[in-house]
């Protein structure tokens, strides 16, 4: 058998291409070609990305906060928590997943952080690019976590684009999802909602999220299979 191509970082330095355009899709074509990287000395590490995409209510937040504070012991050890795409969660990969067309998705699409979308998502691209290239020989492991990730996406061709998106940066990619028994989720969410101000009876449909396809545990692990691999997980 043949040795597995190298990723294209790791095949030479290349220069920045300008984003094709301000969709998803040009975004994605965008970021991949911005990956050239070769570490100091022209050593080429191998690098694992451990991509944590939910589920929500499985302490995200405290997973996430947690890697936050120990960002800088983490990456003394090897292990990077990256801020390019959100100091405590990378929610920001879920956004770059999405198509931007559709009533459903539009107001989530709108405006991130006071900036329209489009140009926000682009600057964020730029920004983990220039964070990855600038990661030491010494670092080989690589953490996100977006755990509205498990509840957005659910066509295989949002999760094919998150893929598209990270890849072409490492080596190795484990996926890690959560799961938490689908009756106690949606009660602790509901509860959340309840404390938020939300005054409507529960259901398995709100206004962005189809609970009744996020539940589909499955479903939901195979989608990521098939866009990550059998053994990413």
């Amino acid at each position: 058998m043949g040795e597995r191509p190298l990723p294209p970082w790791r095949q030479g330095c290349g220069q920045q291409a300008k984003p094709p355009g301000r969709t998803h899709e040009g975004l994605v074509r965008a970021w991949a070609s911005l990956h050239s990287r070769v570490p100091p000395g022209g050593a080429v590490v191998p690098r694992t990305l451990y991509l944590h995409v939910g589920l929500s209510k499985t302490g995200s937040t405290s997973i996430q906060q947690t890697l936050c504070k120990q960002r800088e012991a983490l990456l003394a050890a090897g292990i990077c928590y990256p801020r390019s795409l959100g100091a405590v969660s990378h929610n920001l990969l879920m956004y770059m997943a999405l198509h931007e067309r559709g009533a459903r998705r539009e107001s989530a699409l709108r405006e991130l952080d006071g900036v329209p979308h489009t140009i926000r998502l682009d600057q964020a691209a730029a920004d983990f690019d220039t964070e990855m290239k600038a990661l030491g020989a010494d670092v080989e492991t690589v953490v996100l976590s977006a755990e509205r990730c498990s509840i957005y996406l659910f066509t295989d061709a949002q999760v094919a684009r998150l893929h598209d998106v990270v890849a072409p940066y490492f080596d190795h990619i484990r996926v890690i999802i959560y799961l938490r028994r689908q009756d106690t989720h949606a009660t602790s969410r509901y509860s959340q909602l309840l404390r938020g101000g939300m005054m409507r009876l529960p259901s398995l449909h709100d206004q962005e999220i189809r609970y009744d396809e996020a539940y589909e545990y499955p479903a939901l692990i195979a989608r990521w299979g098939r866009a990550f691999g059998r053994h990413a997980g």
